[in-house]
């Protein structure tokens, strides 16, 4: 198993997250912790969104499975962010879920994710939303959304030969 680490502070958080790549199940294990530095409450879009919820497919108050996109040559980017509207809007719009974190707390969490493709990622990049105000208008927006993200260099194991350099 190969493994690596990344510190993010700045914007009201502070982001600490662990990675594992498990080479023979082709597995990523993200263990992160997030502290909320500022004076307000902040929203942490890491728990999914309602429908995933409400259909079973999701545990109320468990992190979500993440948002992924492959991000250029061997580069792969998963995030845990409110995600904008798509135009035209749906019916029944996506409502993400946010974990409630007042100044000073801290929370963590953790989650797996098998790799889409054959060969391990090159690059990682793992992005977690949140917003500085817990407060929505009428217009449902307030605040600022804000993401801040992981990126990760790092040697990863080829599932055939054992290592690889990035």
């Amino acid at each position: 198993m190969s493994a690596a680490d990344t510190e993010i502070k700045g914007q009201g958080a502070a982001l600490q997250a662990e990675f594992a790549y498990d080479a023979t199940q082709r597995t990523l294990r993200v263990n992160y912790r997030v502290r909320n530095t500022g004076d307000v409450a902040l929203a942490v879009f890491d728990r999914g969104d309602r429908h995933a919820v409400a259909s079973g497919r999701q545990r109320a108050g468990a992190v979500g499975a993440p948002l992924w996109t492959a991000a250029g040559e061997g580069a792969l980017e998963l995030s845990h962010t409110a995600q904008p509207l798509p135009r035209p809007a749906p019916v029944s719009p996506p409502s993400p879920v946010a974990l409630k974190l007042a100044p000073g707390a801290r929370a963590a969490g953790s989650f797996e994710f098998a790799l889409p493709d054959a060969q391990a990622p090159q690059r990682l990049r793992w992005c977690l939303g949140w917003r500085g105000s817990m407060r929505i208008s009428s217009t449902g927006r307030s605040g600022t959304a804000r993401s801040r993200c992981g990126a990760l260099r790092s040697r990863w194991p080829k599932p055939s030969s054992g290592s690889t350099t990035t």
